[in-house]
This record gives structure tokens, sequence and C-alpha cells, in this order.
């Protein structure tokens, strides 16, 4: 879970990164990287977010509420400190 949460976080860092680029050319600073270049690797970094919190969701929430539902179907209570007990 730990290297997903990393990989969020650094196309966020992508995406923060190329938006203050983007603003610093529109306000006319010099900058080697062409607009399209930027807007490109926006759109990259969007996506690949987008991607690990698909990821992210469907590895960890989602197969949480899986392991809950299978456990209250076979009479078992998941208790708040993580341990499974029989309900009678």
């Amino acid at each position: 879970m730990i290297i997903t949460i990393l990989q969020l976080s650094q196309m966020v860092i992508g995406v923060i990164v190329n938006l203050y680029a983007l603003y610093m050319k529109s306000n006319g600073v010099d900058c080697l990287v062409e607009t399209r270049h930027i807007n490109l690797a926006l759109i990259m970094y969007a996506s690949y977010f987008l991607l690990f919190m698909n990821f992210f969701y469907a590895a960890y929430v989602k197969s949480q509420q899986k392991k809950a539902e299978a456990a209250k179907a076979n009479g078992y209570a998941t208790h708040p400190s993580s341990v499974l007990k029989k309900v009678n």
C-alpha cells in the first residue's frame, strides 16, 4: 500500500510542478520547455494519477469491503481490532 501511496504522491507533485511551470510561462518568465510539452506532461501525470487511484481503490478499499462481506456471510463479524469472532 505504501508504494501505491508514494506513486500517487509522485503524480500529484508532477501535476503541481507542471501547473507552476505553465503559470510562470504564462506570466512571461522565460522557459526553455515548450507549452505543448508542459500540457502533455500534465495529461500524462493526471492520467497516471487516475490509473493509480483506480488501482488503489480496487486493491485496498474494494477488497477490504469484499472480505468483510464474506466474513459476515460465513457467520463471522469483524471486530474493531480486526479480530474475527464467531457470531452465534
